[in-house]
């Protein structure tokens, strides 16, 4: 049962038996998250980045429209309406 906010304890919690937990639950999934460094394919993590690298790109793009839509005094969202 897990523990409430406000329950009663009569020691701290021992942290050796949470490490033991641990270590039981990375062996137990082997080939699975934990039992991996890496779970990412290449492929899969240059696609990842290439599709980071284009919403970095038009968040810039977005950022400036609106600096240069203050400089020019119009309001925020206004610049779009021309």
């Amino acid at each position: 049962m897990p523990k409430r906010l406000n329950d009663v304890v009569d020691a701290p919690p021992d942290m050796q038996a949470l490490l033991k937990k641990n270590r039981v639950l990375q062996k137990t999934a082997k080939g699975g998250v934990f039992g991996k460094k890496d779970g990412i394919p290449p492929e899969q993590k240059r696609m990842m980045e290439v599709e980071r690298e284009k919403a970095v790109r038009r968040y810039r793009e977005l950022k400036e429209k609106r600096e240069e839509g203050r400089r020019k005094g119009m309001p925020i969202g206004m610049q779009d309406l021309r």
